[in-house]
């Protein structure tokens, strides 16, 4: 995973404060209010602009706040009003898109463990100024050390050592997605759900700050009913002027499949919710204590991180999904068992074989698939 370390960086955050954007970063790292203090000293853009770049998509926030910075002219050190001595951590991510968000918080994570990070000696920066920015106590809880731009100091404020973490599309688990040659070798993953790997030693820390923690197997194995989750989606716009039958992979028989697992599952405990509507570390406990977690297609599957040790996740999506690995290469790197069931279908509305669904639900609660 690349990142990018510039040393004598000053900003100007009383500039940025009126920027409000619902493409997060763009506007900021286009406001100007970065600059390179004169003499400094920056291993920006070379050679890590190289590794970004292999390792990134062309348009991650993180390659245009670079470019942006390197091309700014440089300011005199007496202009800095307030120097930051202990090094700070820069990261952006969407204002409330779940997927990404958690991928942009693993990268910090990553990026803190190893620089070998220790609290108290760092800060943590986010750069996006979105209005509505969602799962703030969650952020802060998770990065004790965050401060928005906003509350910088006043004035032209300069830091001695500034460590840019990629945005999600760095992330390994982004890559297994993307990345043809990389996808292989995620799904034959050897290290997968080992817990002293940085993607379990992130699902602990982000568990931690919703004060949860996983119960022994023993514990798990004395409760007498099963728990599912099915996540339901609803039709909404994603930006002003999105049309609503541009979201798809809603399920026309949802209150049938709700129905079906009550009826043929009635010593488990069945959820259906709308992920959207609960607080998300309430979304986290759901997850986490449940045995079975389903769902179609979409970014609220990335809770399946939080799954104990024996639970499985279904996802449902439509046939031309089946080459989409975002989840079943996250099931595989974190130890889930997991399971696609193809729906006909790749339009609006889509409709499950809900018999066919119960049979897979069946081998997930009471087999070993």
């Amino acid at each position: 995973m690349a990142r990018c370390t510039a040393r004598f960086l000053a900003v100007e955050p009383e500039k940025l404060r009126p920027v409000v954007t619902d493409c997060d970063t763009c506007n900021i790292l286009n406001s100007g209010s970065f600059h390179l203090v004169q003499n400094n000293h920056s291993s920006c853009p070379e050679p890590s602009l190289r590794a970004l770049q292999s390792n990134s998509e062309a348009n991650d926030p993180l390659h245009r706040s670079i470019i942006d910075i390197t091309s700014n002219p440089t300011v005199p050190r007496e202009t800095c009003h307030t120097w930051v001595n202990k090094t700070a951590y820069f990261f952006s991510s969407q204002r409330y898109h779940i997927y990404f968000r958690l991928y942009s918080y693993y990268n910090l994570y990553k990026t803190l463990l190893d620089q070998g990070s220790v609290p108290g000696n760092y800060i943590v920066v986010r750069m996006s100024e979105a209005s509505n920015y969602k799962f703030e106590d969650f952020e802060r809880l998770l990065f004790p050390e965050l401060k928005t731009l906003s509350e910088l100091p006043e004035g032209r404020v300069c830091f001695r050592e500034v460590v840019f973490s990629p945005w999600a599309y760095a992330a390994v688990m982004f890559r297994c997605k993307m990345e043809r040659d990389t996808v292989s070798k995620c799904l034959g993953c050897e290290g997968r759900g080992k817990l002293g790997t940085s993607l379990m030693t992130f699902r602990t820390r982000a568990l931690q700050a919703c004060s949860l923690k996983d119960q022994t197997r023993e514990h798990r194995e004395s409760r007498t009913n099963k728990s599912i989750v099915f996540v339901k989606r609803k039709p909404y716009t994603r930006w002003n002027g999105d049309k609503l039958h541009n979201f798809q992979r809603v399920l026309s028989n949802q209150d049938e499949v709700v129905s079906n697992l009550k009826s043929h599952f009635p010593n488990a405990q069945v959820r259906d919710v709308f992920m959207e509507d609960l607080d998300l570390c309430e979304q986290m406990r759901l997850v986490h204590e449940c045995d079975l977690y389903i769902g179609v297609h979409g970014a609220g599957l990335v809770h399946l991180w939080w799954l104990h040790d024996d639970a499985a996740v279904l996802e449902l999506a439509p046939s031309n999904f089946s080459t989409n690995p975002s989840f079943k290469t996250l099931a595989k790197l974190t130890g889930r068992r997991y399971r696609f069931l193809s729906i006909p279908g790749n339009t609006y509305k889509v409709t499950v074989n809900v018999p066919a669904m119960m049979d897979v639900v069946k081998s997930l609660l009471y087999g070993k698939v």
